[in-house]
C-alpha cells in the first residue's frame, strides 16, 4: 500500500514538471508542435496554418501581443515587425513562389527567415547578438498589465482617429476609428487592408517643429467631402497623428464668411461714409462712400491709420471744420466709449466748399468705434430755401392792409399777418399752444356784436367736400364794420380775410341775414 502511495506522488510531481515545461516553452496554449525544437525556445519562432497562428514561443508571443487586435495573426506579425523590416508583407508574399525567404533588418543586423511547407509557414526572427534583449514593439508592454490593457482599450475606443506614421511615410499602427475611416473613404468593406493606407497627406515636420495642426479634406467615393483637423507630434523619429472632424467648424466659417460678404456688400452700397476703428483705435473697415465724401485716398486708408491721425489728416486737407479747441475735441473722440450719453457724437460739419455733413459716432461692446458721415447738403439747402420762402410769404402777408388768417384742414392756425395782430389785438405766433378755429371764433365773437356767422365759419373750415368762396359782414363792438371773406386753399386749408369798411355816422347794426357766395 505504501508503494502505491509513493507511485501516485511521483506521478503527480512528474505531471506538474511536464506542465511547467510546456508553459515555459509557450506551447501549452497553442499546442506542442514538433517543428519548434526546445533549443529554439529563446528565439522568436512562429508557426502559421495559413494566416492563423497555431504555435509560437514566449518571445514570439510577447512580440505580437502589442499589435492591434483588429486584424488576423498574419497581419499582426507584419504590424509588429514593419518598423524593422521594410515592405515585410510584400516580401512574405513571395513564399507563394519561393519556399524560403531571408530578410535583413533595415536599420540593424537581425534577420528574418520564413519557410513554407504546404499550408504551414514557419517564421524565425534571428537577433544580431545574444546581448540584445528581445524587446516588444509596443512599449506599453513595459507597463503594468492592467494599465496596458486600459490604454489599449482607450485607444481603440477613442472617437477620433489615431495612428503612427514612420519616417518613410508608412502607417505602422492605427486605432479602430482610423480603420473605420479607411473603410469609409477607400470603400474597402470589412476586409483588413495591409499596409494601412495613408488617408491624410501630411508633410514632414520641419527641423524646428515638434507639432503641427493642419486642416485636411477627404472625399468619399460618392463625392461627399469631409474636413478634419489633423494634429501631428514628433515622437522618437516617427510621428503620432490625431484627426478630429472639423465639419461643424467649416460650416460655421462658411456662414461667417457669407455674413461678412453680405455686410461688406451692404456697406459698399451705403450712400453714407462708414469708418470703424478697433479697440486699439486703428481703422479696420471703411466703405467707398467715405473716400468719395471726404475725398480721401484709399491708399492712405489701407495703411490703417489711428483715430487721431485720421482726424489730423482730415484737418490738414480742410475736410474738417475748425473747432474752438481742436485738441480737446480730438481727445473727446477717443473717450467716446466712456461717455454716458446715448448718442455719443452727433455734429454737423459745414465746410468751406459749401458742403454740409452730419457726423455721428457710437462705441460698440467690443471696444470698437464706428463713425457715420452723411452728406446733408441737399437737405440743408432745401431747408434754407423753404425757410426763405416762408419768410418771403410772411413778408408779403405783412404788407397787406387787410387782416389774414390761414387755417389747416384740421382747423389749426398756421399763418397770420401784422394787420391781423393789430385788428384782433393778439399775436398767435407768440402762443405756446396751437390756436384752433374754435378758439379764434370765440375771440372774434367777444370783440364783435352778436352774429350767427361764427358757427358757419367753423363748419366751412372743417368741411372736406368741394367748397366755394363766400363773404359776409360783421360789426365790431367799437362800431367798425368788417367784410369777412372765406377762401378755400389747396390741400384743404382755408384763408379768412378781414377788410375794414369806412365807418358811417349814426349807422345801425348791419344784420347778417343774406350770405353772398361767389364761385
Amino acid at each position: 500500500m505504501a508503494d502505491l502511495t509513493d507511485l501516485l506522488v511521483f506521478s503527480a510531481i512528474a505531471a506538474a514538471a511536464v506542465c511547467a515545461f510546456l508553459y515555459r516553452a509557450g506551447l501549452f496554449r497553442l499546442g506542442l508542435s514538433s517543428e519548434i525544437q526546445p533549443s529554439e525556445q529563446e528565439k522568436a519562432v512562429f508557426l502559421f496554418e495559413g494566416q492563423t497562428l497555431v504555435d509560437a514561443t514566449i518571445p514570439a508571443q510577447q512580440l505580437i501581443s502589442g499589435s492591434s487586435d483588429t486584424t488576423d495573426d498574419w497581419h499582426r506579425l507584419a504590424i509588429a515587425l514593419s518598423d524593422r523590416f521594410e515592405n515585410l508583407l510584400q516580401n512574405l508574399s513571395k513564399l507563394d513562389v519561393e519556399p524560403t525567404i531571408a530578410l535583413r533588418e533595415t536599420k540593424g543586423s537581425s534577420s528574418l527567415i520564413a519557410r513554407r511547407t504546404g499550408s504551414r509557414t514557419r517564421v524565425v526572427l534571428l537577433e544580431a547578438g545574444a546581448e540584445r534583449p528581445m524587446a516588444p514593439v509596443d512599449h506599453g508592454l513595459l507597463m503594468p498589465p492592467v494599465e496596458t490593457t486600459v490604454l489599449r482599450s482607450m485607444s481603440q475606443a477613442a472617437p477620433f482617429a489615431m495612428w503612427k506614421r514612420e519616417s518613410d511615410g508608412q502607417i505602422s499602427w492605427a486605432n479602430q476609428a482610423y480603420l473605420d475611416l479607411v473603410k469609409t473613404y477607400r470603400n474597402s468593406g470589412d476586409t483588413p487592408v495591409w499596409p494601412i493606407p495613408a488617408l491624410f497627406r501630411q508633410p514632414d515636420l520641419g527641423e524646428a517643429e515638434d507639432q503641427s495642426i493642419r486642416r485636411i479634406h477627404l472625399t468619399r467615393p460618392n463625392g461627399e467631402k469631409a474636413s478634419f483637423t489633423v494634429t501631428t507630434l514628433a515622437h522618437e523619429g516617427a510621428h503620432l497623428c490625431f484627426a478630429t472632424s472639423a465639419d461643424e467648424l467649416v460650416r460655421a466659417e462658411e456662414h461667417l464668411s457669407n455674413f461678412v460678404q453680405t455686410m461688406t456688400k451692404t456697406f459698399a452700397d451705403l450712400p453714407a461714409g462708414l469708418a470703424v476703428f478697433n479697440r486699439e483705435r486703428q481703422l479696420t473697415l471703411f466703405n467707398p462712400a467715405l473716400t468719395d465724401l471726404l475725398q480721401l485716398d484709399p491708399a492712405y486708408l489701407i495703411t490703417r491709420p489711428r483715430l487721431q491721425d485720421f482726424f489730423d489728416h482730415l484737418r490738414e486737407n480742410r475736410k474738417l471744420p475748425e473747432p474752438k479747441n481742436y485738441r480737446d475735441w480730438r481727445e473727446r473722440l477717443t473717450r467716446l466709449d466712456t461717455e454716458a450719453q446715448e448718442d455719443r457724437l452727433r455734429e454737423t460739419w459745414t465746410l468751406d466748399n459749401g458742403l454740409t455733413y452730419r457726423v455721428s459716432g457710437r462705441p460698440h461692446a467690443d471696444g470698437a468705434l464706428a463713425f457715420l458721415v452723411e452728406d446733408i447738403s441737399s437737405e440743408v439747402t432745401l431747408t434754407r430755401r423753404f425757410r426763405q420762402e416762408l419768410d418771403q410769404s410772411q413778408s408779403v402777408l405783412d404788407g397787406l392792409e387787410q387782416a389774414v388768417a390761414v387755417f389747416s384742414p384740421a382747423g389749426v392756425l398756421t399763418q397770420s399777418n401784422q394787420a391781423y395782430t393789430m385788428l384782433w389785438e393778439t399775436d398767435p405766433l407768440t402762443s405756446l399752444n396751437d390756436l384752433t378755429i374754435t378758439d379764434a371764433t370765440r375771440h372774434w365773437r367777444d370783440l364783435c356784436r352778436p352774429s350767427p356767422i361764427w358757427g358757419e365759419i367753423r363748419d366751412f373750415v372743417h368741411t372736406i367736400e368741394e367748397r366755394a368762396n363766400w363773404h359776409d359782414q360783421v360789426q365790431m363792438q367799437n362800431g367798425q364794420n368788417l367784410t369777412l371773406r372765406c377762401t378755400p386753399l389747396s390741400g384743404g386749408a382755408t384763408m379768412i380775410t378781414f377788410l375794414e369798411e369806412p365807418v358811417i355816422p349814426n349807422q345801425s347794426v348791419i344784420p347778417s341775414t343774406n350770405l353772398v357766395k361767389s364761385d
